[in-house]
């Protein structure tokens, strides 16, 4: 296949250029949009790849020419970051696909793929279509240059044929038109086209627009409109047809008649490739649209409920469906539809090549699954992005709260080693009173070991607070807690550290604040995370003080 890349950076150009080498297909490459056209004159080009901004001519412009003199031929546009935009309206205008810089080389080897694939699809039924066309044509004019007809020929047609009088009577119907229109059996006598094809629009198919002469004085004119009809009764099944009218001359048995000849042309599958068109162009907007609306949800505390209510909305296009979405431990589902039965989709979420979850849709009469496949995989793909996102984000975290750790160790040593020093002092003192033969007391002995456990409770309290705080609570229930013991905590690790660097940190919290829901430990973090990042940008500071208010506006006492 000949490939043709258009790109204004040569090592995109190169690259590509590579790729295309790699996978045994041909490229041609330009620089820049007008020499990229040139090229598509001069040569027989399978595909375009073509990137966004450019000067002189750029991607939309392209895009715009090939789609006006190169229909067949598909583009993919690669576009940066910031222009995903620009890019969706690529799509919109016609542009196969396009791939966001860097580019990958297994994301562009599929999408070259599809493309080919997409083209030789589109080349076959083309040809099809053509072939159709040019027997439908042929057999048309065959029929408007006879000047008397016999039922033998009319018999022979492959297409639909029906001879009608001015009065709507049907005369004659071939073995097509029973096979399309009455299910293998001949019209009763005398019975009207109208009647026979009762719920059709024929209004168009008048004799006086049928016998009137041309603008010619000659020859009467053709009237051609379009139907649609359930095929055999079955309303899934529609099919489409162009019916053209013109005036013929039968003979049947001897007798010559002027009549109407309707010429059923059957274009269904052209519609139907039209539809499936516009259905793959909104699979492809709306797979954009869904990893556009899904990224926020990276850095909220909910991810696989929003995620599987949305593929339920994104579904729902086809029909009503049933989302069920699993990953690791976690389950979430969407939809009203009855889970009866296997899925009619069932994919399998990988995250850094490890089976993490599974995405399962149920519906009662699925449509368009082929295409529905295709656009789940295209989903599925960033389903799994955004759980691998989540974990990344996750694992920051947690590096970010062992370097607040390391950060409050200076502290947290100052705050052990006093209640060590007290139990040091209650120990030396017994002991050498024992040695000098001191006479001590049970009262003063007990006194002593109730001080050095107060010491020891004082320690423990302090080291649990530590693996309550190190410890990892995403996947935790959210619990009742109130915001001033989370400032109390906070202060107890990071009042010495803060007291040996001069800093001075005063917080006024409003009294009767109302009790909160979540997750303390992640709140602690973040209040450590802010007063680590404003002491180390006040250490050049002399007597600095850090100040904090928390009230609540009125009206807003309730539970958060």
């Amino acid at each position: 296949m000949d490939i043709l890349i258009i790109d204004d950076e040569e090592i995109v150009r190169r690259t590509l250029q590579h790729y295309v080498e790699h996978r045994g297909d041909t490229p041609f490459l330009a620089a820049n949009g007008r020499c990229g056209l040139e090229l598509l004159q001069r040569h027989p080009i399978d595909l375009v790849i073509t990137d966004m901004r450019m000067p002189d001519i750029d991607g939309l412009g392209v895009l715009q020419q090939v789609r006006d003199h190169h229909a067949e031929i598909p583009v993919i546009v690669i576009t940066g970051y910031a222009d995903t935009d620009m890019a969706i309206q690529a799509v919109n205008e016609g542009a196969f696909a396009f791939l966001q810089k860097p580019i990958l080389s297994d994301a562009l080897n599929t999408r070259i793929d599809e493309a080919l694939a997409d083209l030789t699809q589109r080349r076959q039924q083309n040809a099809h279509l053509a072939g159709l066309e040019k027997t439908a044509a042929e057999q048309r004019y065959r029929l408007e240059q006879e000047q008397a007809f016999s039922a033998a020929v009319l018999h022979n047609i492959p297409f639909p044929v029906c001879l009608i009088d001015s009065q709507r009577r049907i005369h004659m119907t071939n073995e097509a038109f029973h096979r399309d229109f009455t299910r293998g059996t001949a019209p009763a006598a005398g019975e009207t086209i109208d009647a026979l094809l009762h719920g059709l629009d024929l209004s168009a198919l008048q004799a006086t627009r049928v016998f009137s002469p041309g603008d010619n004085g000659d020859e009467a004119p053709g009237v051609t409109t379009e139907i649609t009809t359930p095929a055999n009764g079955d309303e899934a099944g529609k099919r489409h047809y162009y019916v053209t009218a013109f005036a013929v001359r039968y003979n049947e048995q001897e007798i010559h008649r002027d009549l109407i000849c309707l010429f059923m042309q059957d274009h269904t599958l052209q519609v139907e490739l039209e539809r499936e068109q516009q259905l793959r162009d909104w699979c492809l907007e709306r797979a954009y649209e869904f990893k556009a609306e899904t990224a926020p949800l990276v850095h909220s505390t909910e991810l696989l409920a929003p995620i599987t209510e949305q593929l339920a909305d994104c579904l729902g296009h086809f029909q009503p469906t049933r989302v069920e979405l699993g990953f690791d431990n976690q389950r979430a589902a969407a939809g009203a539809v009855p889970t009866e039965g296997s899925p009619y989709i069932a994919l399998p979420i990988i995250v850094k090549g490890e089976m993490r979850g599974r995405l399962q849709l149920f519906a009662l009469d699925p449509v368009d699954t082929a295409i529905q496949r295709e656009f789940v995989d295209k989903l599925g793909e960033t389903i799994a992005r955004r759980f691998e996102s989540r974990e990344l984000q996750l694992h920051l975290m947690q590096t970010s709260q062992l370097r607040a750790l390391g950060e409050m160790a200076a502290g947290v040593a100052h705050e052990l080693n006093q209640p060590l020093s007290g139990i040091r002092t209650f120990a030396e003192g017994i002991i050498f009173g024992m040695k000098n033969d001191w006479k001590i007391d049970d009262a003063h002995i007990q006194s002593s070991l109730e001080d050095i456990v107060g010491q020891v409770d004082r320690m423990t309290t302090i080291i649990d607070h530590m693996r309550t705080f190190s410890r990892d609570s995403s996947e935790e229930a959210p619990s009742a807690f109130h915001i001033d013991e989370v400032f109390a905590n906070v202060f107890k690790l990071v009042h010495a550290q803060l007291k040996v660097h001069g800093v001075e940190v005063v917080v006024d919290i409003d009294a009767g604040l109302p009790e909160c829901r979540g997750w303390p430990q992640q709140l602690e973090q973040v209040l450590l995370n802010l007063i680590t990042n404003a002491r180390q940008a006040m250490d050049e500071r002399p007597a600095s003080c850090a100040k904090t208010r928390l009230s609540t506006p009125p009206g807003r006492r309730g539970s958060n």
